[in-house]
């Protein structure tokens, strides 16, 4: 779903992402899986390192940020979109 996404998106690097694709495929396989996890570092201490699991994310970004785990499209959009910083002043061809 997500190299379809990215090459919808960008349709001018279909062949860049085909290779991606089949290296990640060579790769892994089909055992290939996404996860997406929001981390937060705190300073360094001398202390051992701690982690901690929450389930906050509504309440901390608010709930019209949440993508809906049951539509792999707009899943995979709502991902890659969030990675885009565009610094040409352009707009993007998919966004209008």
């Amino acid at each position: 779903m997500y190299c379809r996404s990215y090459a919808e998106i960008f349709p001018e690097a279909q062949a860049a992402i085909a290779r991606w694709e089949g290296d990640l495929l060579g790769k892994y396989g089909d055992a290939l899986m996404l996860n997406h996890y929001v981390a937060h570092v705190g300073p360094q201490t001398d202390g051992p390192t701690t982690y901690v699991i929450r389930e906050n994310f509504p309440e901390k970004y608010g709930e019209n940020l949440l993508v809906s785990l049951r539509n792999d499209k707009q899943l995979s959009y709502g991902r890659i979109v969030e990675n885009i910083v565009d610094f040409s002043g352009r707009e993007m061809a998919w966004l209008s």
